[in-house]
């Protein structure tokens, strides 16, 4: 049994007894355990609220004006609605992998294109090399690599 509801359970059989017996000594018995049942009740509010504010659910961040944000607070009743800081790093999390995915793959890609070039220009020999396809295809694919990040997006790459 969790200690408020021993305690209520404990303040139950005091009044009971009051009752049952007419002593006005449990009064005073009865009136210390709700003193100590506020007490604790204080005490799980205020790790309550230590919890809501740990996971961010307490207050959240609103536009004001063109870009001044201002914290707002939450009511207790709408915070359970709230995602917490929790889900929004689980929600980081997936953004960062499917980030290192995309980078991993065109990392994967470039080498690729680096081995491709390696092959291109370990065949020098004029019979079996057209040089002006080679120097295109090693132009090319400098370029893609050497391509500021901002163009390969606003390309549509990810």
């Amino acid at each position: 049994m969790s200690a408020p509801a021993e305690l209520i359970e404990r303040a139950n059989r005091v009044s009971r007894a009051l009752i049952t017996t007419g002593d006005p000594t449990i009064v005073d018995e009865l009136l210390a355990r709700i003193a100590l049942l506020k007490a604790e009740n204080a005490r799980l509010v205020k790790e309550r609220d230590r919890c809501h504010e740990r996971l961010e659910i307490d207050h959240h961040f609103v536009m004001v004006g063109e870009n001044q944000l201002e914290r707002r607070e939450i009511p207790i009743d709408q915070r359970a609605a709230e995602p917490d800081g929790i889900e929004a790093r689980d929600c980081t999390i997936a953004l960062q992998d499917s980030r290192i995915a995309s980078l991993e793959a065109e990392r994967e890609a470039l080498k690729e294109a680096l081995a491709q070039i390696g092959v291109v220009c370990s065949d020098n020999a004029p019979e079996t090399c057209r040089h002006d396809l080679a120097l295109k295809l090693v132009a090319d694919v400098a370029a893609r690599a050497l391509l500021p990040r901002q163009d390969r997006l606003s390309e549509g790459e990810g």
